[in-house]
């Protein structure tokens, strides 16, 4: 699936540093359409707020 990604460079990406109860580092990936970087860096406060509310 890196290929088609890789080629489709014009998608804007977002990685959400997060991690677990057991304290492993894990990210969240945030891809959005194309040439919608706004919304991209809308849901990273977005899933960090939700995060924050489960742990």
């Amino acid at each position: 699936m890196a290929v088609p990604f890789n080629m489709a460079n014009r998608c804007p990406a977002l990685c959400v540093p997060d991690g677990t109860a057991s304290g492993f580092p894990v990210g969240v990936q945030v891809v959005g359409h194309p040439f919608d970087e706004s919304g991209v860096f809308a849901i990273g406060p977005a899933i960090k707020e939700l995060r924050s509310r489960f742990v």
